[in-house]
């Protein structure tokens, strides 16, 4: 957006909030109408795949925290939950050359790598409308079930523990807590 900015007003850094602006609300700042993939309002979509999407990896992250004795352990888990959000930051070619093809699909309706695969696919091409709809109604359940097994996991025992973090010690956790909401 910066680069496209100072290339189409000159470096004019002053009219860069009100460009900003104008572009949230449809329009590219020489007056013309900005498409977006022929959708107006792609900010306020993604805004809320980057919410239940924060929320979703929040409470996965927490859930680890709560396990993990030390910070060093923790790290190690860390990886594998932030890598479904790294996939599509690694296949972006799919979503440039391709938005509407079978991958881009799929990453931005699976919900563990939606909040940018979907945010992707808005900004570059005109997706259907059926979409959006059914991966954000996913992405809400599953975030909601992500709050529900971290608060399981929020107990005396399981925060006092010094036991160290394995695959067998999650799934027994998971097995022997129930949900405080």
């Amino acid at each position: 957006m910066i680069i496209w900015h100072s290339r189409q007003t000159g470096n004019q850094w002053a009219r860069l909030p009100k460009d900003l602006a104008l572009w949230y609300h449809g329009i590219q700042p020489g007056g013309k109408e900005c498409t977006l993939g022929n959708r107006k309002r792609v900010p306020d979509q993604v805004a809320l795949y980057f919410l239940l999407g924060y929320l979703m990896y929040a409470s996965a992250l927490a859930a680890i925290g709560v396990l993990a004795p030390t910070a060093r352990e923790a790290a190690q888990f860390t990886f594998i939950v932030i890598l479904p959000l790294l996939i599509p930051l690694w296949l972006s070619s799919a979503f440039i050359e391709e938005p509407n093809g079978g991958l881009a699909v799929f990453l931005s309706l699976f919900p563990l790598t939606a909040p940018l695969a979907m945010a992707a696919r808005l900004a570059t091409a005109s997706v259907p409308a059926w979409q959006p709809a059914v991966e954000l109604v996913g992405l809400t359940l599953v975030a909601y079930w992500f709050v529900l097994v971290a608060a399981r996991l929020f107990r005396a025992d399981t925060l006092l523990s010094t036991a160290s973090l394995t695959w067998k010690r999650i799934g027994q956790e998971l097995r022997a807590g129930r949900p405080h909401v």
